[in-house]
Parts: C-alpha cells; structure tokens; sequence
C-alpha cells in the first residue's frame, strides 16, 4: 500500500537521492515499506531535506541483507 501520490514521491526520493543512488534498490518491497512508515509518521514526509539527510546515513545494501537472509527474492508479505 503505497497510500497516494506524495508518500510514493518521498518514498522514491528516500531511495533515489540518498547514499549514491541506492542503485538496485528501487523494490517494491522497499517502496512498500518506506511508504508504509511514512504514512505513520506523516511529518517525516513533510520534513523535506531533514528527511533526505537522515535516510543519506542508512546502508539500504546492509538493511537488505539483514532482511532477506540470503534469499534470492523477497516478497512484501515476507519482509
């Protein structure tokens, strides 16, 4: 559930214009879940460049490792 077009666009830029790209991880289970936080936590996606400059310190390479164990694919229910 990516609950309407503003949280799908900070979702994307939480990705893409974070680290140096995130290249690979423009996912659907990492959309889903990034969206999903930021439909909780409305004032993250209001935050703008605070937003940016936090997620810029998270490794999406480590975070999907810890995650998918290992598997080859990961599917939204399973992450």
């Amino acid at each position: 559930m990516v609950n309407g077009p503003a949280t799908l666009i900070t979702g994307l830029q939480c990705i893409t214009q974070t680290a140096d790209g995130n290249a690979g991880f423009v996912r659907a289970t990492i959309i889903e879940g990034i969206c999903e936080v930021l439909h909780k936590n409305r004032r993250w996606c209001e935050a703008g460049g605070a937003l940016l400059r936090a997620m810029d310190s998270l490794s999406f390479s480590d975070m999907w490792e810890e995650v998918s164990g290992g598997r080859d694919q990961i599917f939204p229910a399973t992450a």
